[in-house]
């Protein structure tokens, strides 16, 4: 179902190092003061998405954090008697990112909804790791076997040691080494379900 699902591939960055199950969730920390850039405490920050929707107050340091959250868009909105509501569309919480979200609320001057369009800036100095995201378009526009690991040979850093052409490797999963692992701290997720192989070391459960 790889021209459909988006498959999330986690790899260890030093060989002979154990990781154990990788966490794929993301992050979003959301810091909100006032135009004074004083920190604005009982704000009522709102995150949702098609099937999600979250509620928190942020603290006295102005501050909202929510966790676990599956890779995709959201869409956040941060209210305060008072203050003109904000909100923040199509915000893209990446694999294992912790995006971070600065909000200034303006004194009300009417009911208006201030509605940023513009996608915040990422810079997580805490990931020390890197993902690649393939979408649908991609897949298709791709002109080769739909399986992980032949798609793993056009990202950068990443090598195999098979070349599956037209389909002719179908049925055997590729070894692969990426930036001094040896693949076997990989761990294999689709939809928010792991189904690594705990027999074979890197390996997934099924062939896709």
């Amino acid at each position: 179902m790889l021209n459909t699902k988006r498959c999330f591939l986690f790899l260890g960055l030093l060989a002979g190092f154990s990781l154990g199950a990788q966490d794929f969730k993301g992050s979003v920390w959301v810091t909100i003061q006032d135009s004074n850039q004083q920190a604005l405490p009982g704000v009522v920050v709102t995150l949702s998405a098609d099937t999600f929707n979250r509620t928190a107050t942020s603290d006295a340091q102005g501050q909202v954090r929510f966790i676990g959250l599956i890779p995709g868009r959201y869409d956040l909105m941060a209210a305060l008697a008072g203050f003109e509501t904000v909100k923040q569309e199509g915000l893209m919480v990446d694999t294992s990112a912790n995006l971070r979200i600065p909000i200034t609320l303006q004194v009300e001057s009417s009911s208006e909804i201030l509605i940023v369009t513009a996608e915040s800036p990422l810079m997580d100095s805490r990931k020390f790791g890197s993902s690649v995201v393939i979408n649908e378009e991609e897949l298709n526009a791709l002109p080769q076997a739909r399986d992980p690991w032949a798609v793993m040979n056009t990202i950068p850093s990443i090598q195999t040691d098979r070349v599956n052409i037209g389909g002719s490797e179908s049925g055997q999963q590729s070894y692969f080494v990426s930036k001094g692992d040896d693949g076997d701290n990989t761990s294999w997720v689709i939809d928010g379900l792991e189904f690594t192989d705990r027999s074979a070391e890197g390996g997934s459960s099924t062939y896709l």
